[in-house]
């Protein structure tokens, strides 16, 4: 929806349909992580966010619904609607929304400006085939399954930034065996990001057969080099194995901050 200019304008939700947003963001951005991520896309000023410590995301999400109402950024519902769309685009409640009011979801994304004014970016939305590069330069995304969503958000946050993330659900074709290739891209990689959650460490899985691979490429580099990063999705245990190597806490506010200056450290090619 736009104005005459072709300027896109705010979507009218009536009291239910803002319920339906409200409570969609807070199940798919219900962790300190994902809703950074998701606020910071739409320009939501870090200094009115509330704390999250001991908040139900539901109720978290209620104050930032109310400071939203009080215009907060411009056009909040419409900017809220296509950035949750872009991070999750298969939600049925956002895309019904979004066909409601005549929102765009075909790859559109919003992007904060210094002023917190919004642009877009048209085309689809960053995938390995726009930024490939070569193995040596990819960063490859291991995690739980019960995390899909979250490690979804931080790979096209990471794409966006034009880094080479590899992610096994975009860079692994329908009917080709999933964990050779998993094990190839880590051999391969210039980096791992271990992506961690309570769910995460507390179950067994292919993760913890793909963070002891990475632990044995680990030893082949040079000593000191960024290889291994335990990102924290969440509050939760590292484990044992992964202790030597400082974590970083993506639902601290400056955690993706701090992985992404890590990672463009990075050396461009591996010995």
């Amino acid at each position: 929806m736009s104005d005459t200019s072709g300027r896109p304008v705010e979507v009218r939700l009536c009291e239910d349909e803002q319920w339906e947003l409200l409570h969609t963001c807070a199940r798919i951005a219900g962790t300190g992580a994902a809703a950074g991520m998701l606020l910071d896309r739409i320009g939501y000023p870090r200094e009115y966010r509330p704390d999250g410590q001991g908040t139900a995301p539901v109720h978290w999400w209620h104050q930032v619904f109310a400071e939203l109402a009080k215009g907060i950024i411009l056009d909040p519902h419409r900017r809220l609607l296509e950035a949750a769309l872009h991070m999750y685009p298969a939600n049925p409640v956002l895309t019904a929304l979004a066909d409601r009011h005549g929102v765009s979801h075909d790859g559109r994304l919003p992007v904060e400006t210094d002023n917190h004014q919004q642009q877009s970016i048209t085309g689809p939305r960053p995938t390995p085939a726009a930024h490939p590069g070569p193995a040596s330069e990819r960063i490859i995304l291991c995690y739980s399954t019960q995390d899909q969503e979250r490690v979804r958000a931080l790979y096209d946050r990471l794409a966006h930034d034009e880094l080479a993330p590899w992610l096994d659900e975009e860079d692994i074709s329908p009917g080709q065996e999933r964990e050779p290739l998993v094990r190839k891209a880590i051999r391969e990689s210039a980096a791992v990001l271990v992506c961690l959650s309570a769910n995460a460490t507390n179950r067994r899985g292919f993760l913890h057969r793909a963070i002891r691979l990475a632990l044995d490429t680990a030893s082949e580099q040079p000593e000191g080099a960024t290889y291994i990063i335990p990102v924290r999705l969440e509050v939760c245990d590292i484990p044992d194995a992964l202790r030597p190597w400082q974590p970083v806490d993506l639902f601290d506010g400056r955690g993706y901050e701090k992985l992404l200056r890590a990672l463009r450290g990075l050396p461009r090619t591996r010995a």
